[in-house]
């Protein structure tokens, strides 16, 4: 019986993820969603990939940031599901 193992490399939507979920959790709290998503654009929360942070936050509304971090919440769960 061979053994799975779960190699696990930072893949470009797992970033994304990481930044809006971020934003969310911080709306939670309190702030409104610019504010928060200016807080998270300013800070170093993944160091080395802010080169290209625009293209995720330039067009993003509370509502795309909500659904993403839902849809890529739910292919994680399938993806555990699957192991």
């Amino acid at each position: 019986m061979r053994m799975k193992t779960a190699k696990y490399m930072l893949s470009l939507n797992d970033v994304t993820f990481a930044y809006r979920a971020t934003v969310m959790e911080l709306c939670k709290r309190g702030y409104s969603f610019n504010t928060a998503k200016q807080m998270v654009k300013t800070s170093n929360l993944l160091e080395g990939v802010k080169a290209s942070d625009g293209m995720w936050f330039h067009d993003m509304n509370q509502r795309d940031c909500a659904d993403y971090v839902e849809r890529y919440l739910n292919k994680q769960k399938r993806i555990a599901v699957n192991f």
